[in-house]
C-alpha cells in the first residue's frame, strides 16, 4: 500500500459510533413490528405446509433486513458494531418468534404465547417430531413418534435457518452503518463512483500521491458488470453541500478499491464496502477535489471558482503540452481516416441472416432431439412387444433406425459445434460480405487474401455488454505493417491508418458471463498523434473458426503480440510487453503498470 496517500498525515474517516435517539425510537418500533410479522408469515407458512427450508427464511429475512436498514439509516447510527447485533437480535426474535405463535397453535391456547418458558421444550420436541417432504401432504397437526435420525437433521436445519434470519438483518445493518457520515450536517455522505481497468491502479496512486491529476480523464474507463474485475475510485461527500461556515468543516474522502468480481443491483453496497481496499476513506485537499472534476463534475460546489478557473487552466496547458509534444515527436506522422459512408454489410437484412446462422446450431440440436425421439418411439415394438406408444408405428422399424441413427449423428455435430464453433457460420458470412465490397475498392491498404491481416470486427466501447441484434458497427482487416510504420485498418466503413508510434495503449479486454467465463476476448488498441484521440476495440477471427474461450483467447494474444512486434521494431526497441497488455511510454505516456 502507498504510504504517501494512504498514512497518517492524512486524515481517515471513523465512525463517531453515535445515534440519533429520537427516529431510532420510531424505528425500533418498527423493526420490532417487522421482526413479528416475519414469525408471524413463518408460522402461517409451517402450518399449512409451504415451510420450505433454507427459502422461506432467506425470503423473509429480507423484510426484517429492510426495517433493519431503515432503522440504521433514519435513526443515523453510526456504531456498525450495535447495528450488527441489533440485526442479529431482530432476526433471532422473528425465527424463535416462529415457534412461540405455532406453540399457541398447537395447544390451541391463546396464553401459550406468553409462556415463554415452554419453548425450549416446545422446540426440542418439534426436532424430534418433524419430518422434512417434498409436497405439503403431511398434516403439521398430527403428531409423530420421535426419530433420533430425524432429530440430528432437524437440529441441523433448525440452526441454518436461524443464521439464515440472524445473518441478513446483521449484514445489512452493519454495511449501511459503515457509510460515511458528517457530523457537522448530520447526515449521511452521498457517494461518487468512477470504474477503471484494473491496470490503472498504480498510476491512479501515482497521481493521488503527487495530487496531479491532469491525465486522469485520459486513463481507460469500465463499466461495472458482474464478474468483471475494475479499480474503483470513490469519493464520499455532502451533497448538497452546507453554507460555506460549515462547508469548512465537512471533509471530503476518497477511497480506491480493487473489485475482482463487479456487481449490480441489490448487492451494490456489499462489494462497495467490501472488496479490497487499497486506500481506504482518506480525506483529499481542495487541489484533488478539483483534479477530480473532469470524471466527476458533481463535485464542483465543493471548489471555490478561484480554484475550479486555476485548474481548468492547469488541465488546459497539460493538454496543449502533451499535444504539443506527441505532435514533435511524431514528425509529421498524423492519424487518417477515410469514411466510406455508400458502404455497409451491417444492413438490417444481413443481421438478421447472421443472427439466423449464428444460431443455426442450437436449431439443429433441437431438431437432433425431435429425430432420436421419433426414432425411438418408431423402433420401439421391434425391440420390446409390450411397447405402447403406437404414434409412430406407421414408420417401418429399417426407416426408425435410419432416423435414430441420424439423430445421434446430428446430436454429436450439434454439440460440438454449439461447444467449439457456435458463431463460425455468422462469422464466415460477414467474412464473404466484407471480401466483396473489397474487391470493388481501389486504394486499399491491407487486402482481403493478405495471411498477416486478422479479419476483425469492431465493437465500441459503449456497446460493451449490451443485448443487441449486432454490436459490431465495423468489419475489415487489421494489419501491423513495420515496413511502414502503421497500423492499418481497412474496413467495410472506414480506412484507419495509425502511425504505430501514436500508440498509446493496446491490452486485451476480457468480457464475462454471468457464471464468470470469458465470452468475448478483444484487443484494444488507443493511439493519439497530438490532434486525434482514438480507441479502437477488436475482435479477431481467423479459420478454423473456433469461437470457444480459448481459441478466442489465443486469437487476441496472437494479434496483440503481432502489433506489439511491430512497434518494437518501429520505436528501436522493445517495449513494456506481456500477453495481457503493452504501453508505449517512449512519447511520454503515463505508464499504466
Amino acid at each position: 500500500m502507498n504510504e504517501g496517500f494512504d498514512s497518517a498525515s492524512r486524515q481517515r474517516y471513523r465512525n463517531s459510533g453515535r445515534i440519533s435517539f429520537g427516529p431510532s425510537v420510531v424505528w425500533l418500533v418498527v423493526l420490532l413490528a417487522a421482526s413479528l410479522s416475519a414469525a408471524a408469515i413463518l408460522a402461517i407458512a409451517f402450518i399449512n405446509g409451504f415451510y420450505f427450508i433454507g427459502i422461506v427464511p432467506l425470503v423473509i429475512s429480507l423484510i426484517v433486513g429492510g426495517a433493519h436498514v431503515g432503522l440504521v439509516h433514519f435513526g443515523k447510527w453510526r456504531n456498525k458494531i450495535l447495528a450488527g447485533v441489533v440485526g442479529l437480535l431482530a432476526g433471532s426474535l422473528a425465527y424463535l418468534g416462529y415457534f412461540q405463535i405455532d406453540l399457541a397453535w398447537t395447544t390451541q391456547s391463546a396464553t401459550a404465547i406468553m409462556h415463554v418458558e415452554w419453548l425450549p421444550d416446545y422446540i426440542s420436541f418439534r426436532m424430534a417430531t418433524d419430518v422434512t417432504d417434498s409436497s405439503p401432504s403431511i398434516p403439521t397437526d398430527s403428531f409423530r413418534e420421535p426419530s433420533d435420525h430425524a432429530s440430528v437433521f432437524n437440529w441441523i436445519f433448525f440452526a441454518m435457518d436461524w443464521a439464515i434470519l440472524a445473518a441478513v438483518p446483521a449484514v445489512f445493518g452493519y454495511i449501511r452503518a459503515t457509510r460515511p457520515f458528517c457530523e457537522s450536517c448530520q447526515r449521511w455522505m452521498t457517494q461518487s463512483i468512477v470504474a477503471y481497468e484494473p491496470i490503472c491502479e498504480p498510476a491512479l496512486m501515482a497521481m493521488l500521491e503527487s495530487e496531479k491529476l491532469d491525465d486522469l480523464a485520459a486513463l481507460p474507463r469500465t463499466d461495472l458488470q458482474h464478474k468483471q474485475p475494475a479499480t474503483m475510485l470513490m469519493v464520499s461527500y455532502c451533497d448538497p453541500p452546507g453554507s460555506s461556515t460549515e462547508q469548512q468543516r465537512c471533509a471530503v474522502y476518497l477511497s480506491l478499491k480493487t473489485v475482482q468480481d463487479g456487481g449490480n443491483g441489490a448487492f451494490t453496497n456489499f462489494w462497495r464496502n467490501t472488496f479490497r481496499a487499497v486506500v481506504r476513506e482518506r480525506s483529499i485537499s481542495d487541489r484533488v477535489i478539483a483534479g477530480l472534476l473532469p470524471v466527476m463534475p458533481q463535485l464542483s460546489p465543493l471548489v471555490s471558482s478561484k480554484m475550479q478557473i486555476a485548474q481548468q487552466r492547469s488541465e488546459r496547458d497539460a493538454i496543449e503540452t502533451k499535444k504539443q509534444v506527441r505532435k514533435e515527436t511524431l514528425a509529421g506522422e498524423r492519424i487518417r481516416i477515410t469514411a466510406f459512408p455508400e458502404n455497409s454489410v451491417l444492413t438490417p437484412s444481413n443481421i438478421n441472416i447472421s443472427m439466423m446462422l449464428a444460431f443455426i446450431w442450437f436449431i439443429n440440436l433441437l431438431i437432433s432431439l425431435g429425430m432420436l425421439f421419433v426414432g425411438a418411439v418408431a423402433v420401439g415394438p421391434s425391440i420390446d412387444a409390450e411397447f405402447d406408444w403406437q404414434i409412430f408405428s406407421w414408420i417401418p422399424a429399417p426407416v426408425g433406425w435410419g432416423v435414430l441413427g441420424l439423430g445421434a449423428f446430428l446430436l454429436a455435430m450439434s454439440l460440438y459445434k454449439v461447444s467449439f464453433r457456435m458463431t463460425a457460420a455468422r462469422d464466415r458470412f460477414f467474412l464473404r460480405k466484407t471480401s466483396e465490397v473489397m474487391a470493388d475498392r481501389t486504394g486499399k491498404v491491407v487486402d482481403a487474401d493478405d495471411t498477416q491481416a486478422f479479419f476483425s470486427e469492431i465493437v465500441p466501447r459503449e456497446n460493451f455488454g449490451k443485448v443487441m441484434k449486432e454490436t459490431a458497427t465495423d468489419f475489415g482487416f487489421a494489419r501491423a505493417d513495420a515496413e511502414t510504420g502503421r497500423f492499418l485498418w481497412e474496413g467495410d466503413r472506414r480506412r484507419i491508418e495509425l502511425p504505430l508510434r501514436s500508440l498509446t495503449r493496446c491490452e486485451i479486454y476480457e468480457r464475462r458471463g454471468l457464471d464468470g467465463s470469458v465470452e468475448q476476448c478483444m484487443v484494444i488498441v488507443a493511439a493519439d498523434d497530438g490532434d486525434t484521440e482514438i480507441e479502437l476495440p477488436f475482435i479477431p477471427y481467423r479459420a478454423p473458426w473456433r469461437s470457444n474461450a480459448a481459441a478466442k483467447k489465443a486469437l487476441a494474444d496472437e494479434m496483440l503480440a503481432s502489433i506489439a512486434n511491430a512497434h518494437s521494431v518501429v520505436v528501436g526497441k522493445s517495449g513494456r510487453f506481456n500477453l495481457s497488455s503493452f504501453e508505449s511510454t517512449d512519447l511520454g505516456v503515463a505508464s499504466l503498470r
